[in-house]
Parts: structure tokens; sequence; C-alpha cells
């Protein structure tokens, strides 16, 4: 009798002391997240700056890379990695309900980080073409964006050509984020017509490159239209300012094709076997 309370007792402390490291887990976790937030604010702020001093000369397309990789897209594939690890978990029976809770919390944390990085490029955006004085009509996409009080003339003509160079990229962003929130927004897959506006944009302002030409294509193959893929990864290779991964995606589309041909082939090679067989019987 005394051994068996002994266990409830031993149980009863082996519960309570999980329950205290799930609690060290989240207050570190909840602590992690405040400094991760922080930081990234503070990071968002120094680019902003940076990107908008009158007084700088020269390109910014190192700096806009370093915020889209170490700070935005480093963010988003983590929260993707986590979410991938949940789906995964959902095919054991006795992990599946845990897991599909940490599904929709990861790709509702996700899909909040991503629109207030759509948010902060819009913005951007907004004062780029503010500076650049670039008439590009951005109602279609609801979003009313704030423009920083930056006076246009303080910035050279040299600067402004940059500038508008940055248009172009911070357009790829937006198309980027936005497709990511379509596909991780509650309720799946959705609209990718803002998505295909933001490349276009993109594409308007920057003819000689190849990036949104082939971001336009990943849309495509989304909807299985592997003739409008082709297209546009062929775009992608043949500006003056080529997006060499487009070469390997379109050999991706060609081997895709391929297969559904071989495909076709063997079913009317046994079609027609069926025919002829069946014409043979008929004149026996």
């Amino acid at each position: 009798m005394a051994a068996g309370m002994e266990g409830k007792g031993g149980e009863g402390r082996g519960g309570r002391q999980e329950e205290r490291e799930k609690r060290d887990r989240r207050e570190t976790e909840d602590k992690e997240d405040k400094d991760e937030r922080r930081e990234r604010s503070e990071a968002l702020k120094r680019f902003e700056m940076e990107m908008f001093d009158h007084r700088r000369e020269g390109a910014t397309i190192a700096i806009e890379q370093n915020l889209w990789k170490q700070v935005i897209y480093k963010r988003i594939d983590e929260y993707r990695k986590r979410s991938m690890r949940s789906k995964a978990a959902m095919a054991d029976p006795t992990k599946c309900a845990r897991a599909a809770q940490a599904l929709a919390a990861t790709n509702k944390s996700l899909v909040r980080f991503l629109d207030e990085s759509i948010r902060f490029y819009f913005n951007i955006l907004k004062t780029l073409l503010h500076i650049c004085q670039v008439p590009l009509e951005l109602s279609k996409f609801g979003a009313a964006g704030e423009v920083r009080a930056v006076d246009p003339l303080l910035y050279s003509e040299a600067r402004k050509t940059e500038m508008r160079k940055s248009c172009h990229r911070t357009l790829v962003y937006l198309g980027d984020l936005q497709r990511y929130r379509e596909m991780y927004k509650e309720g799946g897959e959705g609209d990718w017509q803002d998505v295909e506006r933001f490349y276009r944009l993109a594409s308007l302002l920057c003819h000689d490159s190849g990036n949104p030409h082939n971001q336009l294509a990943v849309i495509a193959t989304y909807r299985d239209d592997d003739f409008a893929a082709f297209y546009n990864y062929a775009r992608a290779l043949l500006c003056s300012d080529p997006f060499e991964s487009a070469k390997k995606n379109l050999t991706m589309v060609f081997e895709k094709n391929k297969k559904k041909y071989q495909e076709l082939a063997r079913k009317n090679a046994l079609d027609r076997q069926i025919v002829d067989e069946c014409t043979r019987l008929a004149h026996v």
C-alpha cells in the first residue's frame, strides 16, 4: 500500500516537474521573441535611416539584400521549417492533434509577421516613389501606406536613379511576401492577383531585370500553367540582367512535359492495341 502511495506521489512530482519545465521553456521563448522583435525593430530603423539619407551616394542594393536575407527571409524560413515539422508530425496518430494545433499557431504567427513586413516594405516603396516622383498606381493593393517626411529636392539625380532601382527590388520583395502570405494564410492558397501585380510593376520599372519574370513563372507553376511558366522563365533568361536560376527552373518544366508526353504516348499505344484487338475479334 505504501509502495502504491509512493508511486502516485512520484507521478505527481514528475507531473509538477514537467509543468515547471514547460513554463520555463515558455518564459525563455517569450524572452527570445521579445529580444528578436527588439533587434528586428532596430534593424528596420537603421535600414530606413541609411536608405533615405540624402547625403549617401551610390547603390543601396547591399543593405537591401542584407535586410531581406538576414532579418526578413531568415525569420520566414524559420517559420516554414517549423510548419513542415508540424505537418510531418501529423502523420503520427498519437501526435496528430497536438501537431495540428502547433501548425495552426505557427502559420498564424507567420502570416502576422508577413503582414508586418508587407506594411514596412509598402511604406518604403511609397517614400521611394515620392522621392523619385514616379507616378506608380498602387491603389489596387488597398494599403494606404505612409510616406516618410523627406524633401525630394535634397536628393541628387544620380541618387534618384539608384532609388528607382530600389523601387524595382522593393516590389519584388512585396510580391514574395504576398506570395508566402497566400500560401500560409488560413484556408490555404488563395488569390495570386496581387502577387502578380507586384511582379509586373517591378518589371515595368526595370525592363532589364529577369527576376520578376522568374517569379511570375513560379506563380504559373502553382496554376499548373506550363506554357506561361515556360514563357516567363525564358524571358527571365533573355533579359540583359538575366535571372540565372531560371535555367534550372525551365529545365524542370521541360522534364515535366516530357514525362506527360511519354505517359500520353503509352496510353495512346495501349488504346491502339485495344482497338486492334477488338477489330480482330470482330472479324473472327
